[in-house]
């Protein structure tokens, strides 16, 4: 089965079962293919962004761009992982959470997003050729019936699905995810294309500082 036929049959199945669902956008590329697809195919789409501190204006844009586009509202959720960075002490001083604060995973967050849309689905962008970690959380959601439509998609067919609905490519760090985190390329990146949104994470997570001046120190990465 080719990639096309693979997709309008995931789809087509889906639609027999679903009327509502909600998709997890990042305003990423793939996940821009597939709120368009939902949008083609579901009677109703609502979205939800999962974000490392709300009020970053990266993901407000992102969220802006559904909106004017395809007229839906983008709901914001706090990201699973920032819980584990304040207990990990991951660029913040310990004990900002306590090593038994509660913590949830995607499996739990796709469940909270499609009970506060009304969703009985969600639809996600992930791909065979992601890393395994995103393969691996797709598949042990089991809270919630979820679809992955273009799950045999490589780089070149989003691409090419993107231009051909004349929808630019997303700005980003360059990372294979396009979600705002604390890895060195997106902390870098942040710095230089939003440094609003630098300062307001440095403020959360104050030791983010120490990206740059490593790469001050020893030069930008070049292998």
């Amino acid at each position: 089965m080719d990639k096309i036929a693979e997709t309008t049959k995931l789809i087509a199945e889906a639609c027999k079962l679903h009327s509502r669902v909600c998709v997890a956008y990042s305003g990423g590329k793939d996940s821009l293919v597939v709120t368009a697809l939902a949008c083609r195919s579901f009677d109703f789409v609502s979205a939800f962004q999962m974000c490392l501190i709300p009020g970053l204006r990266y993901n407000e844009e992102r969220r802006a761009f559904a909106k004017e586009h395809w007229g839906i509202e983008v709901l914001p959720m706090l990201h699973h992982d920032t819980v584990r960075l304040f207990r990990g002490a991951h660029y913040c001083w310990p004990g900002v959470l306590p090593v038994d604060a509660f913590s949830w995973g995607v499996s739990e967050s796709y469940a909270m997003a499609a009970h506060a849309t009304r969703s009985t689905l969600v639809v996600t962008g992930m791909r065979r050729g992601d890393y395994c970690f995103r393969i691996g959380n797709s598949n042990n959601i089991r809270s919630v019936p979820t679809l992955s439509p273009i799950r045999g998609w490589n780089t070149f067919d989003v691409r090419g699905f993107l231009k051909s609905d004349g929808i630019s490519l997303p700005p980003g760090s360059g990372k294979q995810t396009t979600g705002l985190d604390l890895s060195t390329p997106s902390i870098l990146w942040l710095h230089r294309e939003y440094p609003d949104d630098y300062e307001r994470v440095r403020a959360v997570f104050p030791f983010i500082e120490a990206v740059l001046r490593r790469e001050e120190f020893y030069g930008k990465k070049t292998a």
